[in-house]
């Protein structure tokens, strides 16, 4: 019937089969929409690959290994045995790939310093294998966690530096009571290298002539062992020390934000501080397991950890965890550029690079370190400043317990500042430091109210870096705003 023709809609009453003809042209559009954006959005991606490439082309040859949790992602610091064994060369074009096909309790592995295989260790200092690049049947050289990989050039000979003899812990930083090397080749020779103290694993890495090594003796002191005079130069508290793979001995270490890397060198009077968490997809969140490359402008780490889990947001691993190559300045004073080596959905940790060349390499030693005082463009004048401000945003206060054996931390709170304050601080939000833990107790007055206003005097956090090492607690991001701490007595 003719009224069927019509239906009621509320902008009026049109008839069907123009109705139908109507939805048929929408139909079409929204196919043609989807088509359209389908496009757009494959050409993103095929952009980022092509730029990821061009990125990749750009680099020396290189090649990095690492260890995959196919678990759920949150195997840090390598104790369980849902680990895969993983590689990635720049030139082969097959992206990431397993080096041994089955999983297992793996840990720290390592590139030979010519690139053609692999070491790592197994189980808790069960033993220590080596495997070629392409894979193949490992071979057990020793016993004890391998933790540094090094030739001496005036004989070709490589050796495995093993840590040995654990010792109890009460944190998840190993202890070893000595180090010993393994000539890969000949796994018969063994030769004592340090039992002076004991002596954590992370870094412990040695010169390009095998004088002096990085590491943590024991954790959280960071400095440089003198090998042959088994001394050891103490430099400060941190974790994850690092040194450049020549002979400038230049020591990087991790501050207690997990963001900057401190470096340290003879040849220049001060330390100085780069920001490597700064990679496209970390975004300034937590990063973990940095390691120098066998090039002194070259480093591997991991990130970004977003999951906060007690003091920090190592602890909560995850999925999105990946594994970084970058490369320095000249000068070491940034990371100019990155390479995101694995794009995948599984926690990857503990990598490591070897660079084609990286030996031929040294720094100039004249031209690293930042010059000019660690400071704020806006710490001129404000050095000291007496403030009120409106809470905004806390981080937690871990157990004094759960930062061993640090024992004391600062935690980060935001806060809204006056509009008569605003010009001088160029923000209208900053972020302050508060001692909340001090010689292993809780400091009363913590946490505070949000939304409450308090007074209190400030400095920049720049002009301490002794405060650097220790533990620092920021839950929040805000990269953006400046970062204080209160001086009030």
């Amino acid at each position: 019937m003719e009224e069927n023709r019509w239906v009621a809609t509320f902008c009026g009453s049109i008839p069907l089969d123009e109705l139908y003809e109507s939805m048929l042209r929408q139909n079409h559009m929204k196919k043609g929409l989807l088509l359209w954006v389908g496009i757009w959005l494959l050409a993103l991606m095929l952009a980022a690959e092509i730029s990821a490439r061009d990125t990749a082309a750009s680099l020396p040859h290189a090649r990095v290994v690492w260890l995959q949790d196919i678990d759920d992602g949150k195997d840090v610091f390598a104790r369980g045995d849902r680990l895969r064994l993983m590689g990635w060369d720049s030139l082969d074009g097959k992206g990431e790939r397993p080096i041994l096909q089955s999983h297992g309790p793996y840990r720290r592995p390592l590139m030979t310093s010519d690139g053609t295989a692999v070491v790592f260790s197994v189980g808790n200092a069960e033993s220590v294998q080596v495997v070629g690049w392409r894979g193949g049947v490992p071979r057990t050289i020793g016993a004890g966690v391998a933790i540094d990989v090094w030739k001496d050039f005036r004989t070709g000979k490589q050796w495995v530096y093993v840590a040995q003899d654990p010792k109890p812990s009460d944190s998840v930083n190993e202890r070893f009571g000595r180090i010993v090397r393994i000539a890969i080749d000949d796994p018969g020779v063994v030769e004592l290298v340090w039992d002076r103290s004991i002596v954590g694993i992370e870094n412990f890495q040695l010169s390009r002539d095998g004088k002096q090594a990085s590491g943590t003796f024991p954790w959280p002191q960071v400095g440089i062992a003198q090998v042959a005079q088994q001394r050891f130069d103490g430099y400060g508290k941190g974790c994850w020390a690092s040194l450049s793979p020549d002979n400038s001995a230049v020591l990087a270490f991790f501050d207690g934000m997990h963001r900057n890397w401190w470096m340290r060198s003879a040849s220049h009077e001060s330390p100085w501080k780069v920001n490597i968490a700064l990679a496209p997809g970390i975004d300034g969140h937590e990063v973990y397991h940095p390691r120098w490359s066998n090039h002194p402008l070259y480093l591997v780490l991991t990130g970004p950890y977003r999951h906060q889990v007690g003091p920090n947001a190592i602890l909560g691993g995850g999925r999105q965890v990946e594994v970084y190559l970058g490369k320095f300045s000249k000068d070491l004073t940034k990371v100019e550029s990155w390479v995101r080596i694995t794009h995948n959905e599984k926690g990857d940790f503990y990598p490591d690079a070897w660079i084609e060349h990286g030996e031929r390499f040294d720094l100039d030693v004249t031209a690293i370190g930042a010059k000019g005082a660690q400071k704020s463009p806006i710490a001129e004048g404000l050095e000291r400043r007496s403030i009120e401000a409106t809470l905004m945003e806390m981080s937690g206060i871990p157990d004094p317990k759960d930062i061993l054996p640090y024992r004391n931390a600062l935690a980060v709170y935001r806060y809204a500042l006056r509009s008569e304050d605003r010009d001088a601080f160029q923000h209208a939000e900053i972020l302050v430091a508060h001692w909340v833990i001090r010689d292993g107790k809780k400091l009363s007055g913590y946490p505070r109210v949000p939304g409450r206003v308090y007074r209190m005097t400030i400095e920049d956090m720049a002009l301490h870096p002794e405060w650097e090492s220790e533990r620092l607690i920021r839950d929040m991001d805000a990269w953006d705003l400046p970062l204080y701490v209160e001086v009030s007595e």
